[in-house]
């Protein structure tokens, strides 16, 4: 029987572009000045990393790595340690939502849902490759940190797929990885929740479909999550 639901954050509760793409691309282009590329070369460099003039791209290393992650690729061209670029990107990002009025955009059908999951008693929880100072910012500003009884963060437990977060909720909370199910939106997402009984891909979007090859199941809105979870108590 399922105890617990566990959620990814930017593209699976909160809506990746409209939260992340402009601080992005900002910060990469401030840190790329430092640098001795040429014009073609930041050009070349930002889009390994998944970064365009005007979007950051799913699936990419800015979309689903975490801050660190983001930080060792840009230590390859700017002579700092992967400690200070972490820094620098993560004060840029707080400063940046630090100065907007505007909430942060949730995803349709995550209040409903979520609100339904709690009522019927699931453990819920939220594991980013966010830092928990943007975590806990970001869902308060979402009006969503209220809803959840665990978040689990990169600089706490690792990026994801690495899995001690999964030990902390069976050491804290009595649920072991095979009573919860991870939902999120890109292929890190799917290698760290087959560590759970069912890895659930949600994807908005036709394109996203090519991140979640490794899903044990397939959503493509939240009005299908809590009919697939009665259906997997049903199999159990």
């Amino acid at each position: 029987m399922l105890k617990g639901i566990i959620f990814d954050k930017d593209g699976t509760l909160v809506e990746l572009g409209n939260s992340w793409d402009q601080p992005t691309i900002e910060v990469v282009n401030i840190l790329l000045e430092e640098t001795d590329l040429t014009e073609n070369e930041k050009k070349a460099f930002k889009l390994s990393i998944g970064v365009t003039d005007t979007a950051i791209l799913s699936n990419s290393t800015v979309a689903a790595g975490s801050i660190e992650d983001q930080a060792k690729a840009i230590s390859l061209v700017l002579p700092l340690s992967v400690a200070e670029i972490s820094e620098r990107i993560e004060s840029y990002f707080m400063d940046y939502f630090k100065g907007r009025q505007d909430p942060i955009p949730v995803i349709d059908g995550v209040v409903e849902s979520l609100e339904t999951l709690k009522d019927q008693g699931y453990f819920l929880g939220v594991v980013t490759n966010d830092n928990q100072k943007l975590t806990d910012m970001m869902l308060t500003r979402a009006g969503l940190i209220s809803y959840f009884d665990f978040i689990g963060n990169a600089d706490q437990y690792g990026s994801k797929p690495e899995s001690s977060a999964f030990d902390v909720i069976h050491a804290n909370h009595g649920i072991p990885p095979h009573e919860l199910v991870y939902v999120g939106d890109s292929s890190v997402d799917m290698e760290f929740g087959a560590k759970t009984k069912a890895a659930i891909g949600l994807a908005l979007e036709d394109e996203h479909l090519d991140h979640l090859k490794e899903a044990d199941y397939i959503i493509r809105s939240f009005t299908e999550l809590i009919p697939l979870l009665s259906k997997l108590n049903e199999l159990n």
